[in-house]
């Protein structure tokens, strides 16, 4: 099977051609279910801005059906166009890809004044993924990550939204006295990777341009955007407010760190599985 998606692959051009035309015209049932085209897309590094650019922006535009994308913001000249995509390769993540290209975390688009719309869009489309799970996830136990050139497949820019880690959620919260609002590091699961860390009070990330933040820390970082990675995760501090953790890592060879703070995040959501504590004692029922 390997060898005949290979072969499938080098007609990609034609062959993504006639598959978008097929999801364009198609009815909405059969729009909704896009394995095949998934699965041939995930071969080639540009998969997701041939789906976002030429199935789904297409599709919401002629039958309104934004499938196989759950969401396409509406296309009215708005900068910042983005879709949200239930990722095929995990089964609790989605994604959120921007409608125009854009290749990833070193684009200097990312860094000019007003370019905050993806991030604030991530954070909310985190709705999406309690949709999914059909349950509600505790703020502290939602993530956004944006990976560095060496730590991702696709040369278009995404956003992974999913559950948090049990273990790097834990760490977070044991080491909250010691994050403040500038600058620091902590060493977090499953690799013990070294990450910058600040807190960002705020109930959501309208106007916070988290691009720009990680690349205000000094030439070092906006000069070398391609190597960093990006994640958000959600908290509830000490103090009752709401707010997030930036954490910011960059591509390291010989530590063999890939600069992927996807790594912080999971797929399977294992956090909604534990057993509920109880409310009075802390201990599992």
């Amino acid at each position: 099977m390997e060898s005949v998606w290979r072969g499938v692959a080098r007609f990609g051009a034609m062959v993504t051609a006639a598959l978008t035309l097929a999801l364009v015209v198609a009815p909405p049932r059969a729009a909704a279910d896009p394995d095949a085209l998934w699965r041939f897309l995930h071969l080639r590094s540009d998969a997701l801005w041939h789906l976002v650019h030429n199935a789904c922006v297409p599709a919401l535009a002629k039958i309104h059906n934004p499938a196989p994308c759950r969401y396409v913001s509406p296309q009215d000249g708005r900068p910042e166009g983005y879709a949200i995509i239930k990722d095929r390769i995990g089964s609790r993540q989605y994604l959120l890809v921007p409608t125009d290209r854009v290749t990833g975390i070193e684009s200097p688009a990312l860094l000019e004044p007003g370019s905050s719309g993806y991030w604030a869009a991530a954070w909310e489309s985190t709705s999406y993924l309690e949709t999914l799970l059909d349950d509600k996830i505790p703020r502290d136990g939602l993530g956004i990550a944006v990976n560095s050139v060496l730590g991702r497949t696709q040369h278009q820019l995404h956003f992974h939204i999913q559950c948090v880690r049990p273990d790097v959620r834990a760490s977070l919260k044991a080491a909250e006295r010691s994050i403040r609002q500038s600058w620091s590091t902590i060493a977090l699961p499953p690799f013990g990777h070294v990450y910058n860390v600040r807190k960002l009070v705020a109930a959501d990330l309208v106007g916070s341009n988290v691009f720009r933040i990680v690349a205000d820390q000094g030439p070092d970082y906006a000069g070398n955007m391609a190597i960093q990675t990006v994640a958000v995760i959600g908290a509830v501090f000490r103090d009752g407010r709401p707010g997030f953790y930036i954490l910011n890592d960059h591509a390291n060879i010989g530590l063999r760190d890939q600069g992927s703070s996807e790594e912080l995040l999971d797929r399977k959501c294992t956090l909604l599985d534990a057993p509920p504590r109880n409310t009075v004692t802390g201990r599992k029922k």
